[in-house]
């Protein structure tokens, strides 16, 4: 009987556990993983962040992501105007819906497109226009704190915070912030990245003093075994998604005119929801290059492809999208 009720305990507490652990999922929707300092004091250059999806089928659309501006003594300043200080809000697309828990996105100081490695990590440049909508001087400093604010929130102020992650700020001055995750009060370097730790592998750790400020951390990967552990778990969580179903749907038909072609082929094709495009040539050795990469809406396109570069033989035309990629022979006479 004293078994019996210690394997019911045991049983309970696990209960208790995974209903903690989904409560506390579905309480928070996303956390900032990591930021990476470039260093450069006239502008964002080298800057980037690094996002966790953790509410499945999360809607970034018309969310922004803001840092902040320190005065000399180390005031913390919290209003959208200040030199130092910018934002980026997030476009109304369907490229920033239904993303999937566990998955992180890089943004970088650039403007380059959208991208999906694998099924697990995105790609995307600040400065796309296509993308975000930029405002004030977004520059992370030595000293600094970044916020992911949700959709319609005003740029200024620390209201509607999704979550923040400072470094070399003390507690008195991110005071009232949360969830808030930073470093000890000094970040020990000019041009951190700063990380999350999360050494009790869970959504908690966020809300803590448990960042640290290192040299480097490989972007669009996890952080540390725990940080492994947390995202592995938010992505066994996530619903399962048909990737086959989805490619199809993004993608399709593809179609290359003429064959064989000499200077130039025109590709038609349509995708169902906006997203990036590359159109890349393989040839018979599995070399290839890149004909055509830009950012589409939904919709059917017709794009004309040099192929001057291209010498004489038989090619495989790949067309790549969000989760899918296509294919279609074609050759190159002189």
């Amino acid at each position: 009987m004293r078994y019996l009720l210690y394997a019911l305990l045991s049983v309970l507490a696990l209960l208790v556990a995974s209903a903690v652990f989904v409560s506390t999922v579905l309480s928070q929707e996303a956390v900032i993983n990591k930021y990476r300092n470039g260093g450069n004091a006239q502008s964002g250059e080298g800057d980037a962040v690094e996002l966790l999806v953790v509410r499945d089928r999360l809607d970034l659309r018309s969310a922004a992501l803001r840092d902040f501006a320190t005065t000399p003594d180390g005031t913390l300043l919290t209003d959208s105007v200040t030199s130092g200080s910018g934002s980026y809000r997030f476009r109304a697309i369907s490229f920033w819906q239904n993303l999937r828990a566990g998955t992180l996105i890089v943004l970088r100081f650039s403007t380059e497109g959208a991208q999906r490695q694998a099924d697990t990590v995105i790609t995307a440049g600040l400065n796309n226009s296509e993308l975000f909508t930029a405002s004030g001087n977004f520059n992370i400093a030595v000293r600094d704190m970044i916020m992911l604010k949700r959709s319609g929130e005003e740029i200024a102020g620390i209201g509607g915070s999704i979550h923040a992650l400072a470094a070399g700020l003390t507690q008195a001055q991110t005071n009232g912030i949360r969830p808030l995750l930073r470093t000890s009060d000094e970040t020990g370097s000019a041009t951190p990245t700063v990380i999350a730790e999360t050494p009790t592998g869970t959504l908690a750790d966020y809300n803590s003093n448990r960042a640290s400020a290192i040299v480097i951390s490989p972007l669009g990967q996890t952080n540390t075994p725990q940080n492994q552990h947390l995202i592995d778990s938010l992505r066994r969580a996530a619903l399962p998604l048909s990737v086959s179903a989805a490619a199809a749907a993004n993608a399709s038909p593809l179609s290359v005119y003429p064959v064989p072609a000499k200077e130039s082929i025109t590709v038609s094709f349509s995708t169902e929801h906006a997203s990036p495009v590359k159109l890349v040539a393989i040839d018979a050795l599995g070399r290839t290059t890149t004909l055509h990469e830009a950012y589409y809406a939904a919709g059917e396109h017709t794009t004309l492809c040099s192929t001057a570069i291209l010498a004489s033989g038989a090619y495989m035309l790949e067309i790549r999208t969000l989760g899918a990629t296509q294919q279609r022979t074609f050759a190159i006479t002189r």
